[in-house]
């Protein structure tokens, strides 16, 4: 059902400066697609520097309720930033553009769930596409969400919109994800220095709210 590749770790900038990780992935929805892969997950691991890898299972909160239950109660550092998804979401688009691509869609259902991975990670200060709630079509899915393909560009280590989206550029996994003919939806999740990019298939008829967004 799924198929991942980890991503190359952008060099740090400069001495202290804090460690930069991605990774990406992507999810065939079988009832659309091959389920070759079916219930695994992604194969391959973030390269990461100067962060200790979290081994054991416990060393990880999974109340996906409390993480829930703290992105609706919490300040505005946990809530959904529309001026930034505005920003990732021009700056995709003029790319996709150059490439001769369709723009994609804002979709607030899938901003909701990149901001909640997003407020997952910088909860376990990890960068993973794994979620208590899910692979990111389960995700998508329990919102009702009819996808056909998705995929999901992660990062932690950037401090703004500029510069995430010229290492998702630069890294071969993440620049498919950001140039998918067949992505046609998409939602941003930021918190701190935790970035989450969700990309769907869905049919262009398809009962979503959706929205270009005004550059």
């Amino acid at each position: 059902m799924a198929t991942g590749n980890a991503s190359p770790v952008s060099p740090q900038e400069g001495k202290g400066i804090t460690s930069k990780i991605m990774d990406a992935y992507t999810e065939v929805n079988p009832e659309f697609g091959s389920d070759a892969g079916k219930g695994k997950a992604p194969e391959g691991g973030s390269q990461k520097v100067g962060v200790k890898e979290l081994d054991d299972a416990d060393d990880i909160d999974h109340d996906l309720n409390g993480i829930l239950e703290e992105l609706r109660s919490s300040d505005s550092l946990y809530k959904r930033d529309d001026a930034i998804i505005n920003q990732v979401v021009c700056a995709t688009n003029q790319y996709r553009k150059s490439r001769g691509l369709k723009p994609l869609y804002i979709v607030p259902t899938l901003s909701t769930i990149a901001q909640a991975h997003s407020q997952y990670m910088s909860k376990n200060k990890i960068a993973t596409h794994s979620d208590p709630a899910g692979t990111l079509g389960t995700r998508l899915s329990k919102k009702g969400v009819k996808w056909q393909r998705c995929s999901e560009n992660v990062a932690t280590g950037f401090n703004d919109v500029k510069s995430v989206m010229n290492a998702w550029k630069a890294s071969k996994d993440h620049n498919t994800n950001l140039l998918s003919p067949t992505s046609n939806i998409v939602g941003i999740g930021r918190v701190g220095i935790y970035w989450t990019q969700n990309f769907a298939q869905v049919a262009d008829n398809a009962p979503i709210n959706k929205y270009l967004p005004k550059c």
